[in-house]
Formats: structure tokens, sequence, C-alpha cells
């Protein structure tokens, strides 16, 4: 990073509060500077989102020496790229959505910086009387990777979090299965990206064949618990929202926050 840009310097807080990176970075603190308009140009180059993520990491954050940019995880990355876009256009972002209740297109405004929940591994938040969460109050939890879950057929996995290097293998997978499949399901990677995820079953350590014959026989019940665990068990920046439509103040949501054109290129507001 140039000297001149020492001023933009900004902390983030990773999710994972840095415990997934052997202590390469301590209570998940990272530098950052907004990007400038190389990256803009790369943001509207079509380049791979991954590449692209690497890359962005890679010019904007200040990363201990020995981690990559796709050695942190998805996670991580995605609340980087968050922050990088925050610091970098650091207004309040409007998105249009459809009302649930009455059918209006209504809109809303959001404080990308301070209105998204945001997850920390090994931290959950003290709740009230009625169980509702104390605001900047936490307690630490034990916490350790690989996950262990108790499936339903009690069989017991433990998991892992998927990294940026992860993705990279699912979309080389992706593209095999296709090469050899034309007519391959748009998700022909799905259980490769389960099966990366696991690194124990019952106490074994499983390489990514054993994994993925336990994948493919896994039935309805044993996934949705593990789709649950992952959600469940996510760190970092949560993008679902939870508007009130403008015209008839029915509270829509939860729904993914909506990412339109303006959320990488906001103009602007007119006086």
């Amino acid at each position: 990073m140039s000297e001149k840009r020492e001023g933009y310097l900004s902390q983030i807080n990773l999710g994972s509060n840095g415990k997934l990176y052997d202590g390469k970075i301590p209570d998940g603190i990272l530098l950052c500077e907004p990007w400038t308009t190389q990256e803009e140009m790369l943001l509207n180059s079509g380049i791979n989102a991954h590449i692209l993520l690497d890359k962005l990491i890679h010019n904007c954050c200040r990363l201990p020496e020995g981690l990559l940019p796709e050695d942190l995880t998805n996670h991580d990355r995605f609340q980087v790229f968050f922050h990088l876009r925050n610091i970098s256009y650091p207004k309040p972002y409007h998105f249009a959505f459809k009302c649930s209740e009455c059918g209006e297109k209504a809109n809303a405004t959001l404080n990308l910086m301070t209105d998204l929940e945001t997850r920390h591994l090994g931290r959950e938040p003290v709740l009230d009387g009625q169980g509702e969460p104390l605001p900047g109050q936490f307690r630490e939890v034990p916490f350790a990777e690989p996950v262990a879950l108790p499936l339903p057929s009690g069989t017991v996995v433990a998991w892992r979090y998927l990294r940026g290097k992860d993705e990279k293998l699912i979309e080389q997978y992706e593209k095999r299965v296709r090469s050899k499949n034309p007519n391959a399901p748009s998700d022909a990677g799905y259980q490769y990206r389960m099966a990366l995820r696991f690194a124990q079953i019952d106490g074994v350590d499983v390489d990514i064949g054993a994994a993925m014959e336990f994948v493919s026989k896994l039935r309805a019940p044993e996934s949705l618990a593990l789709r649950e665990d992952f959600d469940q068990k996510a760190h970092g920046i949560i993008p679902r929202v939870e508007p009130k439509c403008n015209h008839c103040q029915y509270p829509n949501g939860p729904f993914a926050l909506p990412l339109d054109e303006s959320f990488f290129r906001p103009r602007s507001e007119r006086v």
C-alpha cells in the first residue's frame, strides 16, 4: 500500500475472530483501505467472482505474511468485500422490493455498516428477560473446527468451513462434469461442495472420495440437519433484511438483501 493512502486505513473485525488461521490474524483484526479506480475497473470487467475477491483482498487488505486471500473462509471473504464496498462508498444503500402484503413496488434504505447482523465465532449475545439480545453485550463460548454434528441417523460428522481455495476446486469439478455431460444440472457441484466440508465421519478422517460416497447416500433429514447447522454457525455479515413497505407499512421478510447495480456503482443523491 502506498504511504499516501495510510490515512484511508480502516479496521475490520472478521466474523471468524481469527480463530481459523492458526493465530495469523490475532482477534480477527485486519486493516483495509478503500479500493481505487483500478479495483473499480475489475468490478466492471466481468472477471470471475472468486478471482475478483482474491484481487480485491490482495490489493486492499494487509494480510499477514504466509496467508493468501484464498485461505480466508467464504464468510470472511464476503465480509471483507462488504467492508471494502462500504468504506469505498460510505453512503446509505437504497433498494427496491415487492411487498408481500399489498403487492406494490416498495423502497427501503439501509446503512450497510450498522444495519446488518454480524456473527462472530466463539461469541454469542447476552439475552434479556424476554430472550432479546442486549446491544453490545456478548459472552465467550467454546469453539473448535471441525464442528461436530450428530445426524438423525446416529452418525456423527465433523465439518469445516469452506475457504476461497475450495470454491476454485468446486468450479473445476463443475467444469469437468459439464465437459463430460453438457446437460448436467446447473448446480452440478452440489454434492461435491457438501463433501468438501467433511473432515471426519464417526471420528474417522475422510478424503474427498469417501466424503462423496457418504453424501450421495444422505437422506433428506440428514441433509437438512447439515444445511441448518451450516447456516446457524455462519460467521460474518448475514445479508438478510426485514424492510417495512413504504406504502402499507407491512414488515416484509426476512429475505436476502437484493444487490442491484447501485450497490456496486452508487450515485450521488440529488438535493
